[in-house]
């Protein structure tokens, strides 16, 4: 038995299936979330798709609504394990870091000719930044 095969809560027989286990246990789970989204919308896209009538769009709501459901449940679980793991920072705690790093730069070279133009360039940068990040 693998050393991977020990550390696994279900013994897997198939070996195309014990392969794709350990690629995906293996996986960043925030980032398994965000692709389990992506497909579980392609997948509400099918069967979007296959509607061509209002019966068939009766027929489907029960299948739509789950999937849409699904995608919800991925993403709030996504957004809770993100905040849990620090990797989401409140858009005022960043523009906080800016200034903090602004302030240093402007102390460490006062000294140099044209700094403050410089640092202001940079200020304007990261404001940017920072406005533009999701």
């Amino acid at each position: 038995m693998g050393k991977k095969q020990e550390k696994r809560q279900y013994l897997l027989k198939s070996a195309t299936l014990a392969e794709a286990y350990d690629k995906f246990a293996a996986a960043d789970r925030v980032k398994s979330l965000s692709e389990e989204v992506a497909l579980l919308r392609a997948l509400l896209q099918e069967r979007l798709d296959l509607i061509e009538n209002s019966s068939v769009a009766v027929a489907s709501t029960e299948a739509i609504n789950n999937i849409i459901k699904s995608i919800e449940r991925l993403e709030v679980r996504s957004f809770e394990l993100e905040q849990k793991s620090n990797r989401l920072l409140p858009k005022a705690t960043l523009f906080n870091l800016a200034d903090q790093i602004v302030k240093l730069l402007l102390d460490e070279l006062k000294n140099l000719p044209d700094s403050e133009r410089i640092i202001d360039t940079i200020a304007t940068k990261l404001t940017k930044l920072i406005e533009n990040a999701e």
